[in-house]
């Protein structure tokens, strides 16, 4: 999930990728992203990274289309799914063939850097000239970036240059860059089911080495957050020195919870972070197909901090795990019965970037976020970060129902 910022952190970390490779490389290079007829205006050695067409991406499209209820509120977030695509551009002098060197630097960097990853963005995002892209969250991105060269035949070359640039051809690639997510406004949901299983299906079983099958709480029916014990389900898991590899934290299980068909590991590492990770179990020097865990977020207090000096009331809130401070948060409130005036769904409020200025992303503890125009009352809340959501606590009623109690706050 990613903001208005994801295109312009897109283009500005493909030219960071570029730049690392060739700044060492060739003497005085640099890397722009103006238009070409622009860029090529003296001879200097440049690469220009210009994006030229964007495309709904065909797979996505229609995969989260925004849905509303009866009363005409949105009831899911939704979400433009992008195909992005960049002409990039070498100049330089011709007697020394520094238009091909560059060409041949990005082409293999393009090629080993096919997916943007998140140290990527986050490089790119503190590198940004004036700290524009400090509230870029594109690093907490689900989906994966990926660069693939594109083809132009020779009739689509001549146009893009003549027509849309309107300057003389100049070496040049075209790359495909696919996905990019932007999420519109945020959407109230309804209350979640009383029993979370996380599990996995099984993946591609290769000839040797592990394999899991299935990722479970230790509980049964207990939500996966951070400190939970998760059993991990499969074969070949012990074949000596496994370890557990969840996102880019690795875990080693103790000895006593490691069996060729079942590990068990306690998620106590502070550095792992709420939502969907991959999860890769690693033993006799062989790793297992990547199988999905989702981690949830749990909030451990909640204040309410009243509307002052022309500020609305703001909820301050201590999670666990920590958050990266550009990840997407969404705050959910959902009225308790009783709260006369607020909507059944409830209300739903992104937590505004709380990067500093000219500083990079930076995992933090307590969010704080704006909640104007809540009816006073009694609220369930929820937190949704990176897709995943804090699970709510149930309490027996006297009518012998079950019922969310907590986590809940009383909003004046």
């Amino acid at each position: 999930m990613s903001n208005y910022l994801a295109v312009a952190t897109t283009t500005e970390t493909i030219a960071q990728v570029i730049r690392d490779a060739i700044t060492p490389a060739v003497a005085g290079a640099e890397v722009t992203t103006d238009r070409p007829d622009r860029a090529g205006k003296d001879a200097a050695a440049r690469v220009n990274v210009y994006l030229y067409q964007v495309s709904p991406n065909p797979s996505l499209r229609n995969a989260d289309l925004p849905m509303r209820g009866a009363d005409g509120t949105l009831a899911s977030q939704p979400r433009t799914a992008l195909d992005l695509y960049y002409i990039v551009t070498f100049y330089g002098r011709d007697e020394q063939l520094v238009a091909q060197q560059l060409l041949g630097l990005t082409a293999a960097t393009l090629h080993l850097h096919a997916r943007l990853t998140r140290h990527d963005v986050l490089r790119a995002i503190e590198a940004a000239p004036g700290g524009f892209l400090n509230d870029s969250d594109l690093a907490a991105q689900t989906e994966s970036i990926h660069l693939s060269p594109h083809a132009l035949t020779l009739e689509e070359l001549s146009k893009l240059w003549s027509v849309m640039f309107q300057v003389p051809y100049a070496l040049s690639m075209s790359y495909q860059c696919s996905v990019v997510l932007i999420d519109g406004p945020p959407a109230a949901a309804a209350l979640p089911v009383r029993s979370i299983s996380p599990r996995i299906g099984p993946g591609p079983r290769p000839a040797h080495g592990p394999v899991v099958r299935r990722v479970d709480p230790e509980v049964p029916g207990s939500p996966v957050v951070a400190g939970s014990r998760v059993v991990i389900t499969g074969t070949g898991l012990g074949g000596g020195g496994t370890t557990v590899v969840i996102g880019d934290v690795v875990l080693t299980p103790a000895a006593g919870d490691v069996s060729d068909t079942r590990v068990t590991v306690a998620l106590t590492d502070s550095r792992l972070q709420a939502g969907p990770l991959p999860l890769v179990v690693k033993a006799g020097g062989a790793a297992s197909p990547p199988a999905d865990l989702v981690l949830l977020p749990s909030i451990t207090g909640v204040r309410v901090r009243k509307a002052r000096d022309g500020a609305p009331a703001a909820l301050m809130l201590t999670l666990d795990p920590p958050v990266w401070s550009t990840a997407a948060l969404t705050l959910l409130l959902t009225p308790t019965p009783g709260v006369a005036g607020a909507p059944p769904s409830g209300y739903a409020f992104d937590a505004p970037p709380s990067a500093a200025p000219n500083r990079p992303p930076r995992r933090v503890t307590s969010v704080t976020v704006p909640v104007p125009g809540v009816v006073p009352g009694r609220y369930l809340v929820r937190v949704r970060v990176n897709g995943a959501e804090s699970p709510l606590a149930t309490a027996r009623q006297k009518d012998g129902t079950e019922r969310y109690v907590s986590p809940a706050v009383k909003v004046p």
